[in-house]
């Protein structure tokens, strides 16, 4: 009976993942028919691009959180469709913080740009003192 309910728990779960990743795919695909002929030239997607950056930024950094939060639950359920050991399941449940930190740093230096910021203080004190 117990393991019965444990079936019906986990049918469940994924049964609201598989809807919930296609609820997203299907908003997101429609966002973007939608926004098309609005934006079907360069210059309207560069604009929309500038106005969507806050935004856009947000969803990252909600995915980041959310990543970091769910960590141990994507790994409990990897480890059992997989078929993992203990120590195979904790050296993955190791890696969660070192991710998050590569995919902040990737967030600032590719998305935020940090590097071309820096390279542009630089070269303006560079010119400053000469």
């Amino acid at each position: 009976m117990r393991n019965r309910l444990d079936d019906d728990c986990k049918n469940r779960r994924q049964r609201l993942f598989v809807q919930t990743v296609l609820f997203v795919t299907l908003g997101i695909t429609g966002l973007i028919l939608g926004l098309a002929p609005a934006y079907s030239s360069l210059r309207g997607l560069n604009q929309l691009i500038h106005n969507a950056r806050d935004w856009l930024l947000l969803w990252r950094l909600t995915l980041l959180m959310l990543l970091i939060g769910g960590w141990p639950y994507l790994v409990s359920f990897y480890a059992e469709r997989a078929g993992l050991t203990a120590d195979q399941r904790s050296s993955l449940q190791a890696y969660r913080w070192r991710l998050a930190l590569w995919l902040l740093a990737l967030e600032l230096i590719a998305c935020q740009a940090l590097l071309t910021h820096f390279a542009e203080t630089v070269m303006t004190l560079k010119a400053g003192f000469a």
